[in-house]
Parts: C-alpha cells; structure tokens; sequence
C-alpha cells in the first residue's frame, strides 16, 4: 500500500477485539460458559486485540458524529471490505476442523505440525490463519495456538511463527479462519474492531472503535468479505433496564456514570467531565443511550462514544473552553491543513428562539413541571420558532439558565462553515497527529479567502468525523457547528 507507508500517510492497523466479544451480551450457543457476560464483571473493551493484515484490505469507510448540532449523535459506523482471496475472512470455516494434528515440534521460533486430512482438497496454504487446540505437552510448553498465519508447508505439515519450545503428544484439531478461543468464528456480531493510524515513529491512535453488525461474503471471482460495524451508542440503545438513581439530587456525570454501572458496563472504560447541573431522581425503564442522551441534550452538552470506544460526556462548559486542536485554510499556509472542499451556510435553519424544558415525572411525589425562555429580539424578528426537550434537572433555576442559554445560541442566524472536505495528503508529523486526535466536540479553526473580501476566520466545533480510505488514497470531511455563544 503505497500510500499508507508511514511517510505519505499513516499505516493503518484493523484489529479484531479477542476478550470482549460479545460486548457483555449473553448470546445462547456463543457466550463461554463463565465469562464476563454471564453475571460478571464485563472486560474492558479493546484491551486483547490481534491485527489483521494491512495488506488484505480493499476499503474503509467511516462516519462518527452529526450532521447538525441540534441533533442527536448517530452510532458510529464503519464499514470494511477485505480481499478474501485466501478464505481467511469467510465466518463460515472455523465452524469445524480442517485436519486433525498428530505431532508438534517448537524450537522457540517456529512450529511445525504434522496433520492429516480425508478429502482430496488441500486444506492449507501458505498465509492461511490457522488455530491448533487440543494437543498436550510432552515437553516443554503448549504448542497451541490461535489466529497465526502459515509461514511455509511441507509434506504434510506447515509451520507457524510460533516462539513457544516442545513437544506434543496426543492428537489436536486444526482450524482455518480467525476464531475465538470458544472456538466459534471471531468474525460475527458482537466481536470488537478497532481501526488505529500511525504517522512514521509516532503514537498509533485509535480513529475508530466499533463491533461487528453484519458481515457479507462476496464469493465472486474476485472474493472480498465486508464488516459492517456499529459503535456503542448501538449497544447502549439495546441495554434497556430499570433506571434507578438516588432520590438525592446528583451531578449529571455522576447520574450518568450510575446509569452505565446499571447496565453492565466496565466503569473503567468511560470518559465523563464534571456537570455544574444536578439532577433529580429517575425511576424508569430506558435504554441507556436514551437516559444519558436525554441527560446531556437537557444541558446542552454531549454524549457520544469517542474514537477509543469510550461513552463520553461533555457538558455545556466544557464545550467552550477548548484550546483549538486543527487550523484549516484554503491557501496552502504553513502548519494548516489545506481543504478543497467547503459549505459555507447563513444558519437560518438552526433558529430556535423558545426553549422548554419539562420534566415529566419525578419518583418523589413532585409534580411534572416545565420552564419556557424566549429570546425576544429573535422571535420579534423571526418569530417564535420552538424546541421542546425533556429535562430530569431538579432545579428551576438551573433550568432557567440552561433555557436561556439555548435561547440565546440559536436566535441570531450567523454565517457558518457547515462542512470542509480535504485529502490529508503531504502533511506533517504535527498537523497528521493533531488530525488523528481531533475528536468530536473539538475546537477547529477555518480560514476562507474569497475574490470579493478580506479573509473570514471562523472558530467551529467538530459536530462530525469522516474517514474514507483505500490503499491508494485517503478522504476525510468534518460537519462544523459554530464554537461561540
């Protein structure tokens, strides 16, 4: 791929996610017997990981994010299509054993296995991703293994890049096809996909952290298989539990944070800032995602899941006192990050000059209330142009404040960038890894020059992030919302 080298572009890396790959779904038939989805304590996403081969990818897709910021955030999607010349990636094979292995030898650095096999088909190849299990130990250590590919074959043997020494006794299985230690085909819903990029000697950082929806198998003449994958915001939506926070008022990240633990998730892996707002009580069936969703659009912050997989909270203060993490323009300055592509909008669509909050219920016997802001300016002008959102904020005062500040932020349509396009192609070192931090609800800047003006400086928010790649060529696009009140 001689674009993604390192140098004109980062090397791109796919991992699959080995330890966690039901995502802490009981699946029947899936599920190990015992392990963290089963009444435990689920593992931390994308901790156990093996890598698939750069060099078998065709495309990548992905799109985290909004189009609009008076919108809720999308689950993440990505979408991955694989050269499946070699069979490696059809979920199908790791359903039984391809040859029974009858003697084993490690000598630190490779091991050879003798197998046989029935048919008159050669099972095994040169790159195949085979897994052994069922051998014993001689002498030495075990000699099996998941997920390595075959360095070389012989006559009834082939050998992996495998570093443990002995000597096997005994009779295992020879599997093809990545597969977890279940033994049942790794590439199926549920199973975590991490996508990283690493510009040169640099830091490799995640840009996409998802799990596996649907795969497609293409068994043409020219075979590809295709991982459609969803972010947790999808999980989140199907964890439905009865919400129960304590009747005490509590921060929002706080109620947030209890809402995951009540739905099983590992409290290690989440990112959630301190809110100034307090909550009252929730007492309901909902689905995750609807609660801590609900939870930040009240306040005017955020909650998506970041590029690491982590659910994240932003609330409204911390969305505008970011320092600014990319400089885009049009005009090939130094340390910026040329675009080709810009939307340039006056925001009308984006008035909204009355804002309620209500809150439909509390558990404590306190009657459904509601809090109404107008800015008046705008709605003289335009006229009343209304949002309604439901609150669980306990104070009428914070309400107030909060109303008013979405009363204010969208009652004056502004000239905005709406979105930028650009091929990363011939940065830096800093510019590539300030691109490949940018996170949502990051500051960015974006310079315009146009014929008939001076140069327009716009201060935006990332709303959304978009990735399209192929091994000859890298796309992104961000949707921007203005980064001011």
């Amino acid at each position: 791929m001689a674009l993604l080298d390192g140098t004109n572009a980062p090397v791109v890396r796919i991992y699959l996610d080995t330890s966690n790959r039901t995502s802490g779904k009981f699946i029947l038939s899936y599920s190990l017997l015992g392990g963290s989805d089963v009444l435990g304590v689920p593992d931390a996403p994308f901790t156990t990981k093996i890598q698939l081969p750069s060099t078998d990818m065709r495309s990548i897709s992905i799109r985290r994010g909004r189009t609009r910021e008076d919108q809720s955030f999308q689950s993440g999607q990505a979408t991955v299509t694989f050269d499946n010349l070699s069979g490696n990636y059809d979920p199908q094979f790791p359903g039984g054993g391809f040859g029974s292995v009858t003697a084993a030898t490690g000598n630190g650095t490779t091991s050879t296995y003798t197998y046989t096999y029935s048919g008159s088909w050669q099972p095994f190849h040169v790159d195949d991703i085979v897994s052994v299990q069922g051998l014993n130990i001689a002498s030495g250590n075990s000699l099996n293994f998941y997920n390595l590919p075959i360095v070389s074959m012989g006559s009834g043997t082939f050998t992996v890049a495998w570093g443990n020494v002995g000597v096997s006794s005994g009779t295992g299985v020879a599997f093809k096809g990545y597969m977890g230690q279940d033994l049942g085909p790794l590439l199926a819903g549920g199973t975590g996909v991490q996508i990283t990029a690493q510009y040169s000697s640099g830091t490799e950082y995640p840009i996409y952290s998802g799990y596996i929806e649907d795969v497609q198998i293409e068994q043409g003449f020219s075979p590809s298989v295709t991982l459609t994958c969803a972010d947790a915001i999808t999980l989140l939506s199907k964890r439905v539990a009865y919400i129960s926070t304590p009747d005490t008022p509590i921060a929002a990240d706080t109620q947030i944070g209890q809402i995951l633990n009540g739905v099983g998730w590992n409290s290690a892996y989440r990112l959630l800032y301190s809110s100034t707002y307090n909550n009252g009580n929730i007492k309901q069936f909902l689905s995750a995602w609807d609660a801590c969703n609900t939870i930040a659009l009240s306040e005017m912050g955020r909650f998506f899941i970041d590029r690491s997989g982590k659910p994240t909270f932003h609330p409204f203060a911390y969305l505008y006192n970011r320092s600014t993490r990319n400089t885009f323009s049009d005009q090939q300055t130094a340390e910026t990050i040329e675009y080709d592509e810009v939307s340039v909008t006056g925001g009308d669509k984006y008035v909204n000059n009355t804002i309620t909050l209500t809150v439909d219920k509390y558990q404590d016997g306190s009657d459904p209330k509601s809090v109404t802001v107008t800015n008046g300016a705008s709605a003289s002008r335009y006229g009343s142009i209304s949002r309604t959102l439901t609150s669980f904020n306990y104070s009428d005062i914070d309400m107030k404040t909060i109303a008013t500040n979405m009363a204010n932020h969208w009652a004056i349509p502004s000239y905005r960038i709406e979105s930028i396009g650009f091929n990363p192609y011939g940065l830096g070192s800093t510019e590539w890894t300030s691109l490949l931090l940018t996170e949502l609800g990051d500051r960015v800047t974006v310079k315009r020059t146009i014929p008939y003006r001076d140069e327009s400086t716009y201060t935006c928010c990332v709303e959304s992030i978009n990735h399209d790649i192929s091994p000859s060529d890298w796309r992104c696009s961000f949707n921007l919302s203005p980064s001011s009140l």
